[in-house]
């Protein structure tokens, strides 16, 4: 949950079991870290709108605006993979398909190949190359094996010791 006034401004509160559901299961397109973050994001101009900062005053943020609305209406008639809480409103619109694109880029790619075009642009990160879903997403990391955060560093000596 992310605090838009008062004693939240800019704080985020998240349950830790949520949280660790949300990164054990890559699959599912969601997460609630991810989710929240991106109304961080979202909030650096100013407003949770559902229009990230990087697309202020760019050519692109109409169509932006003009492909939300359209594919909320398809969530809304059942006629998407996005889930449906996506339709609420645009600020979660955002945050939806932003856990889809760091979960299964591929699968954004391939299914909505425009909205993740304009979320790469957002993000600007390339998710299909950067992010490698493993043959098991469950699998449990081993203290020897790479850190999934992409350091290069071993685990052990990144993450698990956060």
């Amino acid at each position: 949950m992310v605090g838009t006034g008062g004693t939240m401004e800019d704080k985020m509160i998240l349950s830790k079991p949520a949280l660790h559901q949300g990164f054990d299961n890559t699959s599912d397109k969601q997460n609630v870290g991810i989710h929240e973050f991106i109304h961080l994001l979202d909030k650096e101009d100013g407003s949770i709108d559902g229009i990230p900062s990087t697309l202020n005053g760019k050519a692109y943020a109409l169509p932006w605006l003009e492909l939300i609305r359209s594919k909320i209406a398809h969530i809304k008639k059942g006629k998407s993979d996005i889930p449906e809480y996506g339709a609420t409103h645009e600020r979660e619109f955002l945050a939806v398909v932003g856990e889809y694109f760091f979960e299964r880029p591929q699968l954004l790619q391939q299914n909505h190949p425009e909205l993740y075009t304009l979320m790469a642009q957002a993000f600007q990160q390339n998710t299909v190359n950067t992010l490698k879903i493993t043959s098991n997403p469950r699998k449990e990391l081993q203290r020897n094996d790479p850190c999934p955060c992409g350091s290069g560093k071993k685990f052990k000596k990144c993450c698990l010791s956060a």
